[in-house]
């Protein structure tokens, strides 16, 4: 499973499997709408693990009446040579 939160001040994503795992990847992308209403990139965070859980978190102060857009994915290389891209995204 992977879910990504945005809060008041920080964003963060959670990954995690009940399958054994060589190494899981985890990448958040912070997105903040303009203006005119076009996305703006403004954070990005990564990690990786060679456990069954991985957590990636950036702290990022959100502006008041703003909204912003968190993307998310996380890649699973399970021990048996499968490997699995999950991708999300989350608002606030």
């Amino acid at each position: 499973t992977v879910k990504g939160t945005i809060s008041q001040s920080f964003y963060q994503v959670n990954a995690k499997t009940d399958v054994a795992v060589k190494s899981i990847a985890v990448t958040g992308t912070l997105y903040e709408k303009g203006t005119f209403g076009t996305w703006q990139k403004v954070s990005s965070c990564s990690n990786s693990s060679t456990t069954s859980t991985c957590m990636v978190s950036s702290n990022f102060n959100t502006k008041p009446g703003k909204s912003y857009r968190l993307e998310y994915s996380a890649t699973f290389n399970y021990s048996d040579g499968r490997s699995e891209t999950i991708t999300g995204s989350a608002s606030r």
